[in-house]
């Protein structure tokens, strides 16, 4: 079970909170980071060119004890978006993860999936929201 919330803005101080708030115990998913046709050597930097950069569009994830995997995804429209993926055998958690990640990034606004990837816009996400409730 994926569970997302849109972020009110783009900030690396935001994500780091996020991370460290949702999987302080984390190891990241890969050993270089895309961002269009610039590689990065650590998520740290993508992350920081991500938030300075508006138009920039990455996903990058980590794993982590629990939750399994945290998320984070700069869409194409300067929004930020950011996930945790659950077992779905702990899917009776999935409100107690809801108000944590909304906490942690400060998100009047999230939805839960099973094996979906998080939309594209800020309009996409806010219909999802509202067709789940």
């Amino acid at each position: 079970m994926d569970i997302y919330a849109l972020c009110p803005r783009r900030d690396a101080v935001l994500v780091r909170r996020f991370l460290d708030s949702i999987a302080p115990r984390r190891r990241a998913s890969s050993d270089d980071w895309l961002v269009g046709d610039m590689e990065f050597p650590s998520p740290e930097q993508a992350i920081d060119h991500c938030c300075a950069n508006p138009q920039a569009q990455c996903s990058i994830y980590w794993s982590a004890i629990e939750p399994e995997h945290a998320h984070v995804h700069f869409l194409p429209d300067g929004m930020l978006v950011v996930g945790v993926s659950i077992d779905e055998r702990q899917a009776h958690t999935e409100p107690e993860w809801r108000r944590k990640i909304s906490v942690a990034c400060e998100s009047d606004l999230s939805y839960s999936t099973v094996e979906e990837a998080p939309v594209d816009s800020v309009g996409e996400f806010v219909r999802r929201a509202a067709s789940v409730e």
